[in-house]
């Protein structure tokens, strides 16, 4: 059975995992490009583990702070759900980034909006954050539509922000203002 779980560190063998099959679908077999580079590029368990205990441990007060869930059974991870403090300032933490990843397998299944929505009920549960940012590229229309869906609006194209796979890539930022 698949679920939708806050991430803790035993999730991070599997979590990481997913992220390489993840990337590994990008601008392949038919699926849109979105990530920003063409081979899988992950740090090494190690490393994650540190980097996330650390920031999952901050409250939304603190710089530096981080919140993932993962979608997973019993054995792997099917995607993830990030917020992070986007800029690394005391005067920026009155807003989060979302970043989202699901992997083909369980794309087009309601999970996205799920995901979305969950990490979106966290922020409204945390008294200082009143903005949700996420960028998105061009071509990624399905992504785009949910978003849409949810209330976040396009502020700013950076045309050519990324070329991959001799691709030009545009990104769009967009964002959604929950308070204030």
């Amino acid at each position: 059975m698949t679920i939708l779980k806050l991430a803790d560190v035993a999730d991070l063998p599997a979590y990481r995992e997913h992220m390489l099959r993840h990337q590994s679908e990008s601008g392949r077999d038919g699926d849109v490009i979105f990530i920003p580079y063409e081979e899988p590029d992950f740090p090494p368990l190690q490393y994650l583990t540190e980097e996330k205990t650390k920031k999952w441990s901050l409250p939304s007060t603190e710089v530096g702070w981080e919140r993932g869930w993962v979608l997973r059974d019993d054995d792997r991870v099917y995607g993830h759900i990030t917020l992070v403090q986007g800029i690394k300032l005391k005067s920026s933490l009155h807003r989060a980034t979302l970043m989202i990843g699901i992997e083909r397998s369980h794309r087009a299944q309601g999970w996205g909006q799920e995901m979305i929505e969950t990490a979106l009920s966290w922020v409204r549960s945390q008294p200082t954050l009143e903005w949700v940012d996420l960028f998105v590229f061009s071509e990624n229309l399905g992504a785009i539509a949910l978003y849409e869906k949810l209330g976040f609006l396009e502020i700013a194209r950076v045309p050519d922000r990324f070329r991959v796979f001799g691709q030009s890539i545009t990104d769009i930022h967009m964002t959604l203002k929950l308070r204030g």
